[in-house]
Parts: C-alpha cells; sequence; structure tokens
C-alpha cells in the first residue's frame, strides 16, 4: 500500500453508537443551534444571543455541551480546561501536519468529547482529487468539522440536522453565528482537514481513532 493511501484514506468508523443516531438527541442538536443562532462573532466569548458574542471554538463546544449533559452527562462530567489561544496566533495551532499536536484545540476536543476520526487528511489532498463528491459521501449531522489555513488550524463548525449545512460562527466585520452551504463554498471545502463523529460514549482505546 502507497504512502498516500496510509495517510490519507478516511478511517473506518468504530462501532461504539453514533450520538446522533437517536431522534431525541438530533432535536437536542436542533434546540442547541437555534439558542446560538445569530450571535455575533468575538474572539474568546461564550454567551449567546445578539447581545452576546460567540468564536467558532466556543461555539462548537458549547452545543456539545449542552446535548452531552442531556443524552450522555458522564461524557462532560469532568471539566477539561479550554487550553488558551488566540486568533492572530493561528487560532488553533497545530505543529506541522498534525492536527492533534500538545497543546492543540483539536486535540482538545478530542479528549472532551468521544468521537471517531472520519477524515483525517491534514494536507487536503483527498479534497483537491475527489472534492464535493468525496466530503458528501462522509459528512452526517453533528459532525465536528476542523479546518486549516496554509500556516495553522483557523476554523471549526458543527454539521447542522441537514447534512450540506454547516454551522459556525465567522469571524470579521457582520461575522455571526449561521448555517452556510459547506458543499457549495469552494473556499471552505479546500481548506476542509478532518472530519469528527461524536461518540454516545467512550470507545474502547484501540476504536478511538477509528482503526
Amino acid at each position: 500500500m502507497s504512502e498516500f493511501a496510509l495517510r490519507s484514506r478516511p478511517h473506518k468508523a468504530a462501532p461504539t453508537p453514533w450520538l446522533f443516531a437517536d431522534d431525541d438527541a438530533t432535536a437536542s442538536l436542533s434546540q442547541a443551534l437555534g439558542v446560538w443562532s445569530g450571535t455575533p462573532h468575538g474572539d474568546g466569548q461564550r454567551c449567546p444571543g445578539t447581545d452576546g458574542a460567540v468564536d467558532c471554538v466556543n461555539f462548537v463546544a458549547a452545543v456539545l455541551d449542552q446535548v452531552y449533559s442531556i443524552h450522555a452527562p458522564d461524557v462532560v462530567s469532568d471539566p477539561d480546561p479550554m487550553p488558551a489561544y488566540a486568533r492572530d496566533e493561528g487560532a488553533h495551532p497545530s505543529q506541522g501536519d498534525a492536527l492533534e499536536s500538545p497543546g492543540s484545540l483539536v486535540l482538545w476536543f478530542r479528549r472532551r468529547y468521544p468521537a471517531t476520526v472520519i477524515f483525517d487528511d491534514p494536507h487536503g489532498i483527498i479534497v483537491r482529487g475527489r472534492g464535493r463528491a468525496a466530503v458528501a459521501r462522509l459528512l452526517r449531522r453533528g459532525d465536528i468539522v476542523v479546518f486549516r489555513s496554509e500556516r495553522a488550524v483557523n476554523h471549526v463548525g458543527i454539521v447542522g440536522t441537514t447534512v450540506n449545512t454547516l454551522w459556525h460562527a465567522r469571524s470579521g466585520p457582520g461575522g455571526l453565528v449561521a448555517p452556510s452551504s459547506l458543499l457549495d463554498d469552494a473556499a471552505m471545502l479546500s481548506a476542509l482537514r478532518a472530519i469528527y463523529r461524536p461518540l454516545a460514549s467512550w470507545p474502547p482505546k484501540e476504536e478511538q481513532r477509528g482503526d
């Protein structure tokens, strides 16, 4: 098997139950997203509503915390403080090609929430080679989607109850929490680097990377 195939092929899903296979959990996801809809962007903030503010990391974490607190409370019962980060330093720093390098927010997400690695492509090879169709086959509601610029992991969002709908807190003038079409946004697709699927419980260690 080639080095390309070893490094860029999607990982197999673990048999541990998918959190959003449950209709009640899906309804909770929809409700949690609605709480944050229209919230303006604000670095390091986590307060919903038009008078509040939130950044992409805190938005996704808040949505997952709300759903897990209802449907799998043991998962989030042990606080794991979010590591410090600064948007002007690359937002969510990673070292070299590793999305889960020590100190990265991606690694924090992986520690905080049980998930299967569905897609792990630090160089964007799969997206460039296969494009929209490849991503469309992989996405499910509730998936955590990670994006990267040339120098760092710099954005995260969560797939809504409609598979092509990415919910995220956009930065910049007029930025706010809102859904957008991931599969129809060429810039977002080209920056896609990883997809993590939240699980209903922690899988055995040998399954946590979906191998």
